[in-house]
Order: C-alpha cells, then structure tokens, then sequence
C-alpha cells in the first residue's frame, strides 16, 4: 500500500461485480494517500536529536561516588584551614577557587550530580559514538521507524558479529517469535527466529568465526548440489497481506529477485536453562566467609560452609545453512545478565510491537487501508462515469 501496490482482488467486487471477462471501461487506479503521511512522519523523526548518555548504576560505581565527594571536600576544608594562615595563603585560596582547583560543596554537589564521569563511564559514551557512526545506527532507526509506521513492528539485531559489536535493522516479514500475549518487547520473548537470503560469500563473510573449513566445503556442495535453495522465502503469516505482493523485475537478467545463489539461512533463538552454584568459604586471613559462583561442574572439596544450587535463565542461539548444516549452536556470547536479577535474560533481537493489545499488531497503514481503498473507488467510480458520459444529446420529434 505504501508503494501503491494493493491486491485487486479486493476490489473485484467494485470493478467486476458480474464477474464478466470484458469488464467496465475503466481501471481502478492506485491514488496514494498514505505515502505522504508517512513520510512526514519519517522527515519528523530525522529531526529529532539522537543524544545519549552512560551512567554506572552499580554499587561500587556509587562507592567510588562517594569516595569522590569525599576527596573534593577534604580538598576544600584544607585550602580553607590553609588559607587562615597568612595573605600569602589566603591569595592563594582565591586562586585555587578561581582555577576550580579546589570547589566549594555546592559547586561539588552540582558537579556529582551533572557532569562526574569515571573512566568507565568515560570510555562506554566514546565507544558508542564511535559504533553509532561506524554502523550507521541513525540511518538503521530511521528504517526501523519507517517497519513500524508500515508493518506495526520494529525489530533490530543488536549482537557480535566477528567479534565485533554489530547493530542492524531486521525485516519484520523474515522474522517470527513468540506470539505471547500483549507481548511488547521482542526481546522478553522465549524464542525468536530470523529468515535470511545469502549468498556463499554473505554467509562466510558473517560467519567465519563460527566455521571451520570442513563446514565452508560443505556450504560449497549445497550450492553446487542444490542450486535456487531459499529463493522462496516463507512468509511470515500476520495480518499483514504480504502474499497479495506482486514480486516485479528488478534487473534485466532475472524475473525472480533472489538469485539461484542463494541460501535460506536460519538463525533461532531461545531461553535455556543453567545450573549454577553459590559456594561460601571461610577465609582464613580476614576470617569472613566469602561467596562466589560456580557451575555445574564444581566439585565440592569439603572446605565449603555451604553450596547452593540454582537454576538460572540462559539464551542459546543457533544457525542454519539450507536444510542440514547447523553451526554456531551455543549459549550467546555476552549475555545480558543484570545484577539485580540473574533470570532477566533478554534475546539478542529487540524491538517493539506496537498496538497489539488483545489483537494482532496494527501499523498505522493498515488502518488506513479501508481509507485508501475508499478512494481508489470513488476515483474508479468517477472515471467510469466519465466513461459513459455522452455528453448533451439533442431530444427530437423524428414523427
């Protein structure tokens, strides 16, 4: 509909109601009026400021705050103390605040509170800023919000790809997960999977790391042994009417537009579960009991005050190439693990899903697809009017 492409078999009952071969002299013509709506929505969300910010949210982080705070006022009441000795002292006091050498409480409490940064926090926003221009993450939002003005979701990839950090827009129409109940974001699923088109070369480009070369040799059988594998990509069944798609030519070489080439790869997602043991041990030196984690592998050695086993949330994810070659099956590399609660694992796919409650997800297209039919009819009716128009026809008496 965006693209004023519709199935016209929609309007059948409009433009053939006596489902004749000949038809009306007239064509129902697509007049869009939903690509300018969009696309000022588009134009307002490239307006507005992408600014972001890292904050460290954890206990020592707010320790090491603390010990900041402490530090600055120590500074200030000693150069205050100081400069009760002598002019000299006092000059150079002034001087101190002045240069922001030492700093008044106020002005610390200001300066925690707005612009301290630690190293850490330092190095996480030069990092981003350097990701967010590296991968282009405005232009990847940009096709993001434009998926969830059209399809009523919008889903990323945010992962290592080569061990590297890697963000990308994801296409709803290639992508499943679990249909849970008013489900919001992607990433609380228990599963998701994700369709892709590749080539060979797409394929060992992205997932060197995660092959060896036997498993290349046999990528390079499969398109040997089964050419056109995948040009057929399964869609996704939504209320989205992708099926009604007319597929066009895009070059001049071929009508299909995946290549014989080709390969379906899958890449799937899931919520595992972990074993994990909490052992305290006596520490003979500061005589306190010290707790740390362990796996399911740990043997207990005797010297343990307690051993205890949980149960914990793990996301596995797992490739595959055609119909049997698998690879990269294993727990996700970096899991996003928070402190406060071990279980709250998230997927490597993210997004939103937007309107779905108690209902399937609604964009905003297609709740303007009865408008848009509307008026691709009384357009439709107008022509055909125009068509049986005769013009002003003189009336006489032939007696």
């Amino acid at each position: 509909m965006y693209n004023s492409i519709y199935n016209e078999k929609d309007l059948k009952y409009v433009t053939n109601p006596f489902k004749q071969d000949d038809g009306f002299p007239a064509t129902a013509q697509d007049y869009n009026i939903i690509k300018p709506y969009v696309d000022q929505l588009l134009g307002e969300e490239t307006k507005r400021p992408f600014n972001f910010n890292v904050a460290r949210t954890s206990e020592i982080a707010a320790s090491e705050m603390q010990e900041k705070a402490k530090q600055m006022l120590m500074d200030y009441i000693q150069a205050t103390i100081a400069s009760k000795l002598g002019p000299e002292e006092a000059a150079r006091y002034e001087q101190a605040l002045a240069t922001g050498e030492v700093t008044p409480p106020e002005q610390i409490a200001k300066y925690l509170e707005k612009d301290y940064k630690d190293v850490a926090e330092t190095t996480a926003f030069h990092s981003l800023q350097y990701l967010k221009r590296k991968l282009n993450v405005t232009h990847e939002f940009y096709k993001g919000w434009k998926d969830a003005l059209i399809a009523g979701e919008e889903i990323y990839y945010v992962g290592i790809i080569n061990g590297e950090p890697y963000v990308e827009r994801v296409n709803p129409m290639y992508f499943d997960y679990e249909q849970a109940l008013d489900l919001e974001f992607i990433h609380e699923a228990s599963w998701c999977r994700r369709k892709m088109i590749m080539s060979a070369t797409e394929i060992y480009d992205r997932f060197y790391d995660k092959m060896t070369e036997r498993q290349l040799n046999e990528l390079l059988e499969l398109i040997e042994d089964k050419p056109g594998a995948g040009i057929e990509p399964e869609l996704r069944k939504t209320n989205m009417d992708y099926n009604s798609v007319k597929m066009h030519k895009m070059n001049s070489f071929t009508d299909n537009p995946f290549d014989s080439d080709h390969i379906t790869v899958y890449h799937c997602c899931w919520k595992s579960f972990k074993k994990i043991g909490f052992v305290s041990i006596l520490d003979d030196e500061t005589g306190q009991v010290e707790e740390f984690q362990v796996d399911e592998s740990y043997k207990a050695t005797g010297l343990e005050e307690s051993i205890e086993w949980q149960w914990v949330i793990e996301v596995w994810e797992g490739y595959r190439i055609g119909k049997e070659l698998y690879i990269g099956i294993q727990p996700i590399e970096y899991q996003h693990v928070s402190s406060d609660n071990p279980n709250s694992q998230k997927l490597p796919y993210t997004g939103i899903v937007y309107n779905n409650t108690n209902s399937r997800p609604r964009s905003l297209v297609s709740m303007m697809k009865p408008l848009q039919y509307m008026y691709i009819v009384v357009w439709y009716r107008l022509e055909l009017a125009l068509a049986r128009d005769k013009g002003k026809v003189a009336v006489m008496d032939i007696t």
